[in-house]
């Protein structure tokens, strides 16, 4: 958590960043969802904001995309639905 959430606040080119991560689903609240990045053991302070279509439970392995200074959960990653 602490190392992870010091390591996203700080100021760094855009280019620096990652474009693209995977985190796991920590909590589903009705302001966001906490993650759990790679590496990490508790879930992060914050709470993330993406496409609101989507179902998303504690557990979930997502795609993340950074955008305007956080990140913003694209999509569940995980076996495709069948037709």
């Amino acid at each position: 958590g602490a190392v992870m959430d010091e390591f996203f606040n700080l100021p760094a080119a855009e280019a620096e960043r990652p474009q693209f991560l995977i985190a796991t689903v920590g909590a589903v609240a009705t302001d966001g969802v906490t993650l759990i990045f790679a590496g990490e053991s508790a879930p992060s302070t914050k709470k993330y904001k993406g496409n609101a279509a989507l179902t998303l439970k504690a557990g979930d392995r997502v795609k993340l995309s950074y955008d305007s200074g956080t990140y913003l959960i694209d999509y569940v990653i995980g076996v495709p639905k069948s037709g």
